[in-house]
Parts: structure tokens; sequence; C-alpha cells
């Protein structure tokens, strides 16, 4: 066969590679855009990957960054030394504080309103969720109250008001003694952003002329980095 033939019989292959080559180079670009467009903090973690929601939540509570880059590196060894910041990040973290007779409240007399009972500072590493907790006698003076009296209690996470108002302590008729002694309990769960945070317990007025002070309790605010599901907050 002459040679000249057999050139012109390998050019098509040799331009099929070529094509080939192109294509798989175009697609090798395409592939990190499509998965970040499709949510992944990770360009080299795709939503396709079997561990891609445990990642995901991982990013969003602060537990991992990946490895540099905009990468996750998902199959390189974790070293003892990496396995303990992993837990650490993900444990669950509390500051809680005790309080009798808090300041601006005075034996005797009506607390004042939007007073603070007690505060607690927590810092939260990404988007994780705060699981507040109160638990407090409280002390109604009814000797000159009028009735029905109420006076209640709220959480606030930095200045905002969470949650219900449902800690109340309700007075429809004239007690049995001059000081009146309840047990006030409340909790709530709250979604925050990376930071820190300032968990306060006050106290609103409510209807009624009796007195009433927060005595002994509790607050306290533990960060979470999942909900019941192991989800993080978006």
């Amino acid at each position: 066969m002459h040679p000249t033939t057999i050139q012109h019989q390998r050019a098509p292959g040799r331009a099929r590679r070529r094509v080939l080559s192109v294509l798989l180079g175009v697609t090798a670009l395409l592939v990190p855009t499509l998965t970040l467009a499709g949510g992944s903090p990770f360009s080299d973690v795709s939503p396709t990957n079997q561990f891609y929601g445990n990642i995901v939540n991982m990013a969003n509570a602060g537990i991992t960054s990946g490895c540099g880059g905009g990468k996750f590196c998902p199959k390189d060894n974790v070293t003892r030394e990496q396995m303990s910041a992993f837990i650490n990040r993900a444990a669950p973290r509390v500051s809680k504080a005790s309080f009798a007779q808090p300041l601006g409240n005075t034996p005797g007399g009506k607390a004042i309103n939007n007073g603070t009972v007690a505060s607690v500072t927590v810092n939260s590493l990404g988007n994780e969720y705060l699981f507040l907790s109160t638990s407090f006698f409280t002390l109604t003076y009814a000797a000159a109250g009028t009735f029905p009296c109420e006076n209640g209690y709220r959480f606030t996470v930095d200045g905002t008001l969470v949650g219900l108002a449902y800690m109340f302590d309700r007075d429809l008729v004239q007690p049995s003694s001059t000081w009146a002694t309840k047990m006030i309990s409340g909790q709530e769960v709250v979604a925050v952003g990376p930071g820190s945070h300032t968990v306060r317990l006050v106290y609103k007025d409510g209807g009624g002329n009796c007195s009433n002070f927060p005595g002994t309790g509790s607050l306290s605010a533990m960060v979470i980095p999942f909900d019941g599901n192991m989800n993080s907050i978006p």
C-alpha cells in the first residue's frame, strides 16, 4: 500500500482523538462549576457523593472548613490530632449562671420591667442551635396587691426576645401567705449564626399591682451543632 494512503487512513482517528481530548478538558472545567451551583461547599464534593449530606452539615456548623483552596479532600487520611479537633468542634458547649436576688431587683419591691435577671455568653462556630434553659423560684408579695396579678419572664438572644411568653407567675386571687413562692422553668431552642451570643433572662411586668422578684435559680445556654435528625442550619 502506498505510504500516502496509510497516512490518509490514520488522519480521521487522530482528529477524533483531538476532539475527544478537547471535550474531556471542557468537561473537567465544567464539573466544579456544576457542583458548586448545586450547593456543595467544596469543589471536590459532588451532591452525588455518598456522604454529601454529612459533609455539608459539618461545614454549615463550622466543624470543618475543608483542606484549603475550596476543597474538602474527601479521600485523605485523618490524623488523631485532626480527629480530636473534629470531635471537639462537634461537641455541645454550655454556659451557665446561677443567681439569687439579682442586681436591680429589691426584695419586697417590684422587679424592674425588662430588667436582666441573669446573663450568659456562648460562642457558636457556625450556623448552630442554642438550647436555652432556666429554672428558678419567684416570690410574689401580695399584701397590697390587686388581682389577677401576672408577672412574666422571657429569654433574649443578642437583645431580641425569643420563644413564646409562657414563663409566668399568675395569681388570680389573694395567696394564703403574704409571700407566695413558686417554681418557674422554661426551655427554648433558637437558631443562631457564627460568633458570640449574649443570652439573658429578663423580667416582663404584667397585669395587677402585686410586687414580684425572682429568687434563687439558674440560666444555661448550650450550643448544639445538629438537630434531632442530624441536620445543621443551612
